[in-house]
């Protein structure tokens, strides 16, 4: 046997790997230039197929090189049917692929289209933040009730207006005195519910959320960029049982 780093085209060779689907041990084959230049596998052209082989699966039959082996394995065969139809299959493919990417936008097209969609969704947002923002401060405007620092809103000075009228009407006709005490108890209420409503409006007012909807920051922004949002009507309430292994 020759040394394995003596292969050249011509060589008769042995195949002395595992068993595959195209090849079987022992199969004698013949070395031929291929496309690929390497030093550790080579192109070897047995009956019917062609194969890149490492060179430690390959044993020499003899140093002969055998010129008109060169000659005939070297020659450029006609493809078969099934070689035609994949390659027509492969033009196809390749032809529309191509196509596509023409009709396709370009890396830097798409790039200038989200940073337009961005800079389109930072404006909107900011205007319906300021659009919000407005409001609360209205409401907040609208709903004061600090007495002592003679901030009075419209809707708490309504009230008052009502509760000073029904106590004059108390004075003059006795008649409807529990009617309107009744009546004076629920103003009042009215007025503690407004001023709650309105120290929740402060605060949230100072901490730039200028909605009551949103009960997150991710849904204060979808507000924001007009998208919609789901609130349940009520909180859900989850009932936990004791168990019976628990201590008092």
């Amino acid at each position: 046997m020759a040394e394995k780093n003596n292969f050249r085209p011509g060589q008769k060779v042995l195949y002395s790997g595992k068993r595959t689907r195209n090849l079987q041990e022992n199969n004698e084959g013949v070395i031929v230039k291929g496309k690929i230049d390497s030093r550790r596998t080579l192109l070897v052209r047995f009956d019917n197929i062609s194969v890149y082989i490492p060179k430690d699966k390959l044993q020499l039959v003899n140093d002969i090189v055998d010129e008109v082996v060169i000659d005939v394995v070297n020659e450029i065969t006609e493809p078969t049917p099934s070689q035609l139809k994949r390659r027509v299959k492969l033009d196809q493919w390749k032809r529309v692929n191509k196509l596509k990417k023409e009709k396709e936008p370009s890396k830097y097209d798409l790039i200038l289209k989200n940073r337009e969609l961005v800079k389109n969704n930072r404006s909107k947002r900011m205007n319906k933040r300021e659009e919000m923002r407005q409001s609360m401060q209205d409401n907040i405007y609208r709903t004061e009730c600090d007495k002592e620092s003679n901030k009075l809103g419209s809707v708490y000075r309504q009230l008052d207006s009502e509760i000073y009228k029904l106590k004059e009407e108390i004075k003059n006709n006795s008649g409807k005195e529990t009617e309107n005490k009744e009546k004076i108890s629920e103003l009042y209420n009215e007025q503690k519910v407004l001023k709650k409503n309105n120290s929740i409006l402060k605060f949230m007012y100072s901490n730039g959320y200028y909605t009551m909807d949103a009960h997150s920051p991710s849904t204060y922004y979808d507000l924001c960029l007009g998208k919609k949002v789901h609130f349940s009507p009520e909180p859900r309430v989850m009932e936990v049982e004791e168990s019976e292994n628990t201590n008092p």
